[in-house]
């Protein structure tokens, strides 16, 4: 029974959602209980739908994408494959290959790219791997003992969750080995996600959202401060939630009450994107609703629109650019895209050339 419970509750925090009120004198964020239905189109100018490339030899699975300096790196961790395409989609070259070689990598949990240069973090092998984004073999060194990384100066920051008992949410590792606490963990015995959208960044910042979090942390140069508070209300995990003896008594508890937490954070100079869960399920029947929306921050003040499960572009937002919302699509989540959006491609002549064999595709909501 526990074992299903917890397949149960494993299941339904896969579903991500978000919601956000204006910043309060407090510092923080309210989060409301119900959103009424509220689409992002009117803020919309123009939707920009960009092809990677498809050649024989480098067809794509399932791509995360990260901006390069000069277009995209799409990552397909699944096949072991990073390829570099030009802004219009162009291929341009291959990142490295997989393998077991010294100039290859193993697997892919992490990538960080930045300033010209593409971390690949294998860390079920314990190795990180740089390359230059021509592809070119920078280096690579030995990692133990560490979960999801984000490279600063000062080191690498270490996301250890929830799986390791007795250790920080986040530390420093630096160059010489040794480890400094930054995050200390709230809890022992939570279930772990281990998502592997805890980074992000805006210059000299790295953004972390730890799992089941009710805020959104800042690093800079070697600390660590509560950058964007939430309050959740009645669906918030409270001091109580994380103080429990009994972890799994409490999140079943809270799960059929409501329960809210951060899923993602991205920002730029012009605006601030927040996903959260709010989630609740009937452990009877186990039946549940996922409410999903984001929040938008941008001309001082937030924005808030639903997502809906049918539409494949909300769930899919990989990074901010300027004035744009920049996506990953597969050419079949574009067969279902709303047509309010088609209208807004200049030339949608564009999505009757591509086919399900395509590599995916680079969506853009450029905002008004």
């Amino acid at each position: 029974m526990k074992q299903w419970l917890q397949s149960l509750a494993l299941s339904a925090l896969c579903l991500a959602a978000a919601a956000c009120r204006p910043q309060g004198q407090d510092g923080t964020v309210a989060v409301p209980d119900n959103i009424s239905s509220k689409s992002l189109l009117p803020l919309i100018r123009s939707v920009e739908v960009i092809p990677l490339e498809t050649r024989e030899d480098d067809l794509l699975g399932t791509v995360s994408l990260y901006p390069a300096s000069d277009g995209y790196i799409a990552v397909d961790a699944r096949n072991l494959k990073i390829h570099h395409y030009a802004r219009d989609g162009r291929f341009l070259n291959a990142v490295g290959h997989g393998g077991r070689g010294p100039q290859e990598y193993p697997m892919v949990t992490d990538v960080q790219v930045q300033d010209g240069q593409v971390n690949v973090f294998s860390l079920g092998a314990g190795k990180e791997t740089f390359f230059g984004e021509d592809g070119s073999f920078l280096g690579r060194r030995d990692l133990s003992d560490l979960t999801h990384c984000w490279k600063v100066p000062e080191g690498l920051l270490a996301y250890q969750g929830y799986a390791y008992r007795g250790k920080s949410l986040v530390s420093l590792v630096r160059e010489d080995g040794s480890e400094e606490e930054l995050l200390p963990k709230p809890a022992d015995g939570l279930l772990s996600m281990m998502d592997a959208k805890v980074f992000s960044s805006r210059g000299a910042d790295t953004f972390i959202v730890p799992e089941w979090s009710q805020a959104v942390y800042r690093y800079r140069g070697g600390a660590v401060e509560s950058w964007l508070e939430l309050d959740f209300g009645k669906y918030g995990l409270g001091a109580d939630f994380y103080q429990s003896e009994d972890m799994m008594s409490a999140f079943m508890s809270r799960m059929q009450t409501g329960m809210a937490f951060v899923s993602r954070y991205f920002e730029n100079d012009r605006m601030r994107l927040i996903c959260c869960i709010l989630n609740q399920v009937d452990m009877q029947t186990g039946e549940g609703e996922t409410i999903n929306n984001y929040g938008l921050f941008r001309d001082g003040r937030w924005t808030w629109f639903r997502l809906f499960d049918e539409d494949p572009v909300h769930a899919s937002v990989q990074y901010l650019e300027d004035d744009a919302l920049v996506y990953c699509l597969s050419p079949l989540d574009l067969e279902h895209l709303d047509s309010a959006l088609r209208k807004l491609i200049p030339d949608p002549s564009v999505l009757d050339s591509l086919s399900e064999d395509d590599n995916s595709v680079v969506l853009k909501l450029h905002l008004k």
